[in-house]
């Protein structure tokens, strides 16, 4: 796992920790730990840092990545 990779999903898992006020479940660490491509880290770090997006909307988010990489 190189660096690029390991600082991408760091700041993903924290931000979701942060955005869904508590730890994530096995399956979601497991999806948001995959290795994707620059841009997909992006559009995800987007998304979930949008301050637009409610709690609700970001739980919806973590479960429909969950499903698709299940």
């Amino acid at each position: 796992m190189d660096n690029f990779h390991k600082n991408a999903t760091g700041i993903i898992i924290n931000l979701l920790k942060e955005r869904l006020g508590r730890e994530l479940t096995d399956e979601e660490f497991k999806a948001f730990s995959m290795s994707r491509s620059g841009i997909a880290y992006e559009m995800i770090i987007d998304y979930i840092s949008d301050d637009r997006k409610t709690k609700e909307e970001i739980e919806s988010y973590a479960r429909n990545v969950v499903a698709e990489y299940q």
